[in-house]
């Protein structure tokens, strides 16, 4: 492997480890329930992934979330959690 190689494959590594030391609270199915009757959630469009995923960042302090997806942008977007390019 080149030296130009390796540098790029150790800084993707620096990066992944990083992420990966990123607490993220996972929403059980529980408290994935609990946001759909507690807003409201159901007849939206979101389904049980995107619902959880949606209280997932709702649940982690300073999480955005980022989706192509329209629904679920408009959810994020209600919960001040829709992530925003610089």
């Amino acid at each position: 492997m080149d030296r130009r190689l390796t540098t790029i494959v150790a800084a993707d590594m620096v990066r992944y480890s990083r992420l990966m030391a990123a607490s993220v609270q996972i929403a059980t199915n529980a408290e994935t329930l609990e946001l759909i009757e507690q807003d409201e959630l159901y007849g939206t469009g979101c389904g049980w992934v995107n619902v959880s995923l949606l209280a997932s960042c709702v649940l982690t302090t300073g999480c955005q979330l980022w989706t192509l997806d329209k629904r679920l942008a408009q959810q994020s977007i209600r919960y001040g959690i829709r992530f925003q390019f610089s």
